[in-house]
């Protein structure tokens, strides 16, 4: 966790420094600070270093008593731009989310407002998920693209509601 703690703050100091503050910046290292509260470990990777990136923005795995990892692939996100951190981090802290909850974030009946909203805002979301996924993770990946598309601050919500109040 110290190597993360140390990393982000580098990352962050560098990002302060070289661009003007944007909003986003600050929330998705929250976000990544709750995720590893959680117990999950957190790494910022690039491709060089873990296999798994390779065409991946990021990724979580979940296998309970075996493996707890959240990965932000540095090689395919350019951590200084804001919403392309931000989409990697709220997409699969919503994969966490679905991971303390036992299954979908949400109740199974909101699902169909979910695509109707992917369709409406983000079309090729809609296009990928249906070409993509299929089964449960049709379910699942719909409401981690959804969550791309909400505010900071209700994601930030949703993770504390779902994972760190819980407890």
């Amino acid at each position: 966790m110290k190597l993360f703690a140390t990393l982000a703050a580098a990352t962050f100091a560098a990002l302060s420094v070289a661009t003007p503050t944007q909003a986003g910046t600050v929330e998705a290292y929250q976000l990544l600070k709750m995720i590893e509260s959680t117990g999950t470990t957190v790494s910022l990777n690039p491709n060089s270093y873990d296999e798994s990136c390779k065409g991946k923005a990021g990724y979580y795995v979940f296998e309970p008593k075996v493996q707890d990892i959240f990965v932000v692939c540095t090689d395919q996100v350019n951590v200084k731009d804001t919403d392309e951190l931000w989409e990697v981090v709220s997409h699969e802290s919503t994969h966490v989310m679905q991971a303390c909850n036992g299954g979908l974030v949400f109740e199974e009946a909101y699902l169909p407002r979910t695509f109707r909203e992917l369709e409406r805002k983000a079309p090729h979301y809609a296009k990928l998920i249906d070409e993509k996924y299929t089964g449960d993770d049709t379910a699942l990946e719909a409401e981690a693209f959804w969550m791309e598309l909400q505010p900071p601050s209700h994601v930030l919500s949703y993770f504390g509601d779902t994972c760190l109040n819980k407890k």
